[in-house]
């Protein structure tokens, strides 16, 4: 997968995701009898996030080793923050070393 196709999915896993989960998690309080079909696209987006997010972090050698660490636990534990602040500084990250090259 190319880094467009990389970022395409993953702006729109997390477009997608953050909505979804907070409208079934809202759903699921209310006990609204249909709110797991609703959670499902969202189990379903956090997953490509946790994903896409691990394989670049891990496989980018511009990143420290404490760094990754940070992002790894960050993307486990809290994904879809830590997905967004990711996805923020990854356009940054990347213009920045485009131009330095």
């Amino acid at each position: 997968m190319t880094n467009g196709n990389k970022v395409i999915v993953y702006r729109l896993s997390l477009w997608i995701g953050i909505p979804t989960a907070l409208i079934g998690w809202y759903l699921q309080r209310t006990n609204y009898m249909l709110a797991d079909f609703i959670i499902a696209p969202a189990a379903i987006c956090t997953f490509v996030i946790l994903i896409l997010g691990l394989i670049d972090v891990l496989s980018n050698n511009k990143i420290k080793t404490s760094e990754k660490l940070m992002w790894v636990c960050g993307f486990i534990f809290i994904t879809f923050i830590t997905g967004l602040l990711y996805f923020k500084t990854y356009k940054k990250r990347n213009y920045i070393n485009k131009a330095c090259a």
